[in-house]
């Protein structure tokens, strides 16, 4: 990931309205935007979709092992 994108994140968290439902897709469509995240592949749907999954890993997932979301 690149430099700073664990601030990123955490902006990005810190920036979720309170006591509001957000979908993932919105949520990782701001971070692939703003970290200029891209997957050098033929079809960008399926490499945006590599993406989300990767975020959905490395960000989402943990939060949800430690009973944050």
């Amino acid at each position: 990931m690149p430099d700073g994108f664990s601030r990123l994140v955490l902006k990005q968290l810190l920036d979720l309205p309170e006591g509001q439902l957000e979908t993932f897709e919105p949520f990782a469509d701001r971070i692939i935007e703003e970290a200029r995240l891209s997957w050098s592949v033929y079809d960008q749907d399926s490499g945006r979709r590599t993406l989300g999954g990767i975020i959905e890993n490395i960000v989402i997932d943990p939060l949800i092992g430690f009973g944050v979301l």
